[in-house]
């Protein structure tokens, strides 16, 4: 290959990995830009807890996505380990709206 040639290809890569860069800073600076915007919600009394928390399972017990089962039983102690584990899951952005 010339060299004018290989000059040229370098010169475009130079380029192309500049605007790259300038692009990736510009985008770094507006995420910073972004306000927060502070999670609102209602408190509700235990009894409207616990009736949206039966409305919201009757919903959910309607749908499943269950692609295959094993022929072997799952130990209940297994089955509690991991819905402890999913309670402690993080919600979207982090905003959990409970408190223990």
């Amino acid at each position: 290959m010339p060299d004018t040639l290989r000059r040229t290809f370098r010169s475009r890569n130079d380029i192309e990995r500049r605007i790259a860069c300038t692009n990736l800073n510009q985008r770094e600076t507006a995420m910073h830009e972004v306000p927060s915007i502070p999670l609102e919600f209602d408190a509700y009394s235990e009894p409207e807890m616990r009736q949206r928390a039966l409305a919201f399972f009757n919903m959910m017990k309607k749908r499943h996505s269950t692609r295959d089962f094993a022929d072997q039983p799952v130990p209940m102690d297994v089955i509690r380990h991991c819905l402890e584990t999913a309670g402690r899951a993080p919600s979207g952005a982090n905003q959990q709206p409970w408190h223990f």
